[in-house]
């Protein structure tokens, strides 16, 4: 038996409302899920954004402190008297007596510079006591 054209747009119709609730549901099941992982995202980029700003201050106050002149005058005198030793035992195992005894001259006036440091080193840390 044929149906009739109302029955038949009836049952186009319900067939269509089916196919959209179905739609409907997928989308609200898609939405719930993104709103998850959105929430899941947001919640990495907060902590991500936060690690970086502190990252961000600790950089800022590192660059913010002066540098202690003692230290680095004393690291600058060892420096020097290494390259000094080095330069002196070259012109020893040459046979250059004059410019080694002219190069341990100058190694005895940076050890003069780093006796001094540590004088300063031992002043400051007897102020922090």
């Amino acid at each position: 038996m044929t149906k009739s054209s109302p029955d038949q747009a009836a049952d186009a119709a319900r067939e269509l409302l089916s196919k959209i609730e179905d739609v409907v549901s997928t989308i609200k099941n898609d939405v719930e899920n993104l709103s998850s992982v959105a929430e899941a995202a947001q919640t990495n980029l907060d902590d991500f954004s936060g690690s970086a700003e502190l990252l961000c201050r600790e950089i800022v106050d590192a660059l913010q402190l002066a540098p202690d002149p003692v230290h680095l005058a004393t690291v600058e005198a060892i420096d020097n008297l290494l390259a000094l030793l080095r330069e002196a035992k070259e012109y020893l195992q040459i046979d250059q007596s004059l410019a080694t005894l002219g190069t341990l001259q100058l190694f005895d006036n940076h050890a003069d510079d780093l006796r001094a440091a540590t004088r300063l080193t031992v002043m400051a840390q007897r102020r922090l006591k």
